[in-house]
C-alpha cells in the first residue's frame, strides 16, 4: 500500500541560503535553523526562489542546525519534475503548502480503501486496521475482527451468525449456544427435562417440569431413628488400663430385651486406641443380639446404638456385669466406659424419621381432602396418644407429650419437669372486671363508682372477693367540713357503710379495699369495706387498718349478683370532687 510521505505539514517557513550552491548539490546552509524536525522516514517539501523562472522544488530529508539535507529537482505544480539549477546565497527558501502533499494523500486514500486488506482486485473496497477488516467481496460485505472469523453481511442480516451465541455473565470466557448454556437438574420432587425443536428451522428451547405422581396413601412410613446411648464425659481414656482387662462385662437393656455382654478380652490382642476399644465392644454386644448394634468412640465418650428402626427402638444406661471385671462405669479406680446411672450418660429415645416421605405429595380422597386416616397417622405417630395431649421440647428439637390435666387447672412453667411444663391448680381465680374512670362532682345523690355482676353460687361455702378502687383528687374547697359515705352493696341491699370528712382545701389520694367472703356456709357472707388515705391523714375512728365498716349478707344464690360500691357527698356543691379509677377485682379459691 502506498503511505503519505511528505507529512506532516509544517507551518510556513522562510529563509535565505547562506552560500550559494550549484545544481548537484544536497546539502545547504540556511540563515535561520528550522524549528521543526523531519519525522523518521517522512520527507518535507521546501521551494528554492520560488518567484524566478529557475524556482526549484526540493525535500527535506534530514535536518541538522542550519545545514540542510535535500533531495533536488522534485515535482512541480505542474505535475513534471523542476530542474535542479545553481542558486545564489541570499536566494529565499521557503515552505508553502505544495500541491505535492494532497496528491500523495489521495493516492495514499486510494491505496488503503483499495487493497490494503490484500484484495486482489485494486478496484474493489478492502480496509484493515491491525486484524479488523472490511472488504468488499463480489456483491457482498466482509467483516472480522481479532475474536471471530471473517462473516458476510447477508449472513448478519439472516441473523446466521456468531453472534447468536451467549455468555452466562461479563466474566464467561466461552460464548456457547443457548441450548448448550442451559442445564436442567431433577429433584425428588420433580422431573425437569429440556428438548429443543424444529431443529434446522425456527429453533426453540423448552424446559419441561413434571411433578413426580408419587403419594403418601392413607398411611405414612414408620421409619424411626433408632435409640441411642451416649455415655458419660469421664471414661477410661488410658489404653494400658484397657490392655490389662481380658473379661470385661456390663449389662444393658436393648430394644426391650436385657442383654448379658461379657467375655470382653481387650489383651489379646492388645488394643492400642480408644477406637479399637469401641470396637472390641461392639463386636461383643453383636454376638449377644445376633443383629448390628453400633459401639463408636466419639472422641470424648462412648455411643452405643440400636440398629432397630420401629418405634419400638429403645436403650438404657449400663448395669454392672453378671461376671468378669464390670467396665459399665467405676471399678478397680477406674472409669472404664463411663456409662451408668452414677454417670452422665444420656439416653435419646427414637423418633419418628420423616425422610422415607420427602418429595411425596398426601393423596386426596373423594372429596378433594387429605384423608383423616392419614392425619390420624401422622398424628399418631408424633405421639398424640389422648384428647388434650399437646407438644412441648424436652430438649433441643426432642419433641414430648404433655397430657392434659385436671379441669380447672392451669398450663404452669416449672424448670423441674420433663417438658418445663406442668398442670396446677391456680392460687387465684377469675377476675371479674377492669372499671373505667368514674368522677362524682358537684353532687348529693350517691353515685355507683363501681358495678359489675358475681355469677351465681361463685362464693359457694369458702370462696372470697377481693378488689380495690384508686381515688384521686378527692376535694373539698367549700370551706366547711363536707361528709363522704361510701357502700359495698349486693344490688340494693348495703353490706358495710364507711363515712368520713373530705379534705378541705388541698386535694388527697386515697383507696378503697372491699371483700365479699363464704362464711362457711352457702348464703353467709361476711363482708369488709376498708378507706386507706395515702398520707394516712384521715385519723378519725382509724386503726391500723383505716376506716372500716363491716356487715353481713345473704345473697350467693342461684342467679347472678350485682356488686356495687357507692359515693355519696353530704350536700352538692361545686368544690366537691372525686374520681374513682383503675378498678378490679378478683374471685379467690
Amino acid at each position: 500500500m502506498t503511505n503519505t510521505v511528505v507529512v506532516p505539514l509544517q507551518n510556513a517557513y522562510k529563509t535565505t541560503l547562506t552560500s550559494s550552491i550549484d545544481n548537484s548539490t544536497t546539502t545547504i546552509v540556511v540563515d535561520a535553523a528550522p524549528g521543526f524536525s523531519v519525522p523518521a522516514g517522512k520527507k518535507i517539501p521546501a521551494v528554492i526562489d520560488p518567484k524566478n523562472s529557475f524556482r526549484e522544488v526540493v525535500l527535506i530529508t534530514a535536518i541538522a542546525g542550519s545545514s540542510l539535507t535535500v533531495e533536488r529537482g522534485e515535482a512541480d505544480y505542474d505535475g513534471g519534475p523542476s530542474t535542479a539549477n545553481t542558486h545564489s546565497a541570499g536566494a529565499s527558501f521557503v515552505i508553502t503548502n505544495h500541491f505535492g502533499i494532497f496528491d500523495d494523500f489521495a493516492d495514499a486514500i486510494d491505496s488503503k480503501l483499495d487493497n490494503d486488506g490484500g484484495n486482489a482486485d485494486a478496484t474493489a473496497f478492502d480496509l484493515q486496521v491491525g486484524n479488523f477488516r472490511v472488504r468488499k467481496d463480489a456483491n457482498d460485505m466482509k467483516f472480522t475482527d481479532d475474536n471471530q472469523s471473517e462473516i458476510t453481511l447477508s449472513t448478519l442480516a439472516a441473523g446466521g451468525g456468531a453472534d447468536e451465541k451467549v455468555k452466562g455473565s461479563s466474566d464467561d470466557t466461552t460464548a456457547q449456544y443457548l441450548e448448550d448454556k442451559l442445564t436442567v437438574t431433577s429433584g425428588a420432587g420433580a422431573t425437569v427435562t429440556k428438548t429443543t425443536t424444529s431443529p434446522g428451522g425456527n429453533e426453540k428451547v423448552n424446559i419441561d417440569v413434571a411433578l413426580n405422581t408419587s403419594t403418601i396413601g392413607t398411611t405414612i412410613h414408620e421409619t424411626y431413628t433408632p435409640a441411642f446411648l451416649t455415655g458419660g464425659n469421664a471414661p477410661e481414656t488410658t489404653i494400658a488400663i484397657w490392655d490389662s482387662v481380658a473379661d470385661g462385662a456390663f449389662q444393658i437393656t436393648i430394644d426391650g430385651v436385657a442383654r448379658s455382654i461379657g467375655s470382653l478380652d481387650f489383651n489379646s490382642p492388645a488394643v492400642t486406641s480408644m477406637a479399637e476399644v469401641a470396637a472390641v465392644i461392639q463386636a461383643g454386644i453383636r454376638v449377644v443380639t445376633g443383629s448390628l448394634e453400633t459401639c463408636t468412640w466419639s472422641g470424648t465418650e462412648f455411643v452405643i446404638s440400636s440398629v432397630n428402626t420401629t418405634a419400638s427402638s429403645a436403650i438404657t444406661v449400663l448395669t454392672a456385669g453378671a461376671g468378669g471385671t464390670d467396665i459399665s462405669g467405676v471399678a478397680g479406680g477406674s472409669q472404664y466406659m463411663d456409662s451408668d446411672a452414677a454417670s452422665t450418660a444420656a439416653v435419646t429415645n427414637s423418633v419418628l424419621d420423616p425422610t422415607a416421605d420427602v418429595g411425596l405429595a398426601p393423596l386426596l380422597n373423594a372429596a378433594g381432602n387429605v384423608d383423616t386416616d392419614l392425619l390420624r397417622e401422622v398424628i399418631d405417630k408424633d405421639g398424640y396418644a389422648a384428647k388434650g395431649d399437646i407438644i412441648a421440647a424436652t430438649a433441643v428439637n426432642t419433641p414430648g407429650i404433655l397430657t392434659v390435666g385436671s379441669d380447672d387447672q392451669v398450663l404452669t412453667a416449672d424448670s423441674g419437669e420433663t417438658t418445663g411444663l406442668k398442670w396446677a391448680t391456680s392460687g387465684t381465680g377469675k377476675v371479674y372486671c377492669d372499671g373505667a374512670t368514674v368522677n362524682v362532682t358537684n353532687t348529693s345523690t350517691e353515685t355507683t363508682i363501681y358495678s359489675f355482676t358475681l355469677p351465681g353460687n361463685s362464693l359457694s361455702t369458702n370462696n372470697a372477693l377481693a378488689g380495690r378502687i384508686y381515688l384521686t383528687d378527692i376535694g373539698n374547697s367549700s370551706g366547711s367540713t363536707r361528709t363522704l359515705t361510701y357502700r359495698l352493696k349486693y344490688g340494693a341491699t348495703t353490706l358495710a357503710t364507711i363515712t368520713h370528712d373530705a379534705p378541705n382545701g388541698t386535694d388527697k389520694d386515697g383507696y378503697l379495699d372491699f371483700e365479699i367472703f363464704a362464711n362457711a356456709a352457702t348464703n353467709a357472707q361476711r363482708a369488709h369495706l376498708i378507706y386507706r388515705a395515702s398520707d394516712n391523714s384521715v385519723v378519725t375512728l382509724i386503726d391500723t387498718f383505716g376506716l372500716q365498716g363491716t356487715g353481713t349478707g345473704a345473697e350467693d344464690s342461684t342467679g347472678d349478683l350485682t356488686v356495687n360500691i357507692t359515693c355519696q357527698p353530704e350536700v352538692a356543691h361545686s368544690g366537691l370532687e372525686i374520681q374513682a379509677e383503675g378498678i378490679r377485682a378478683q374471685l379467690i379459691k
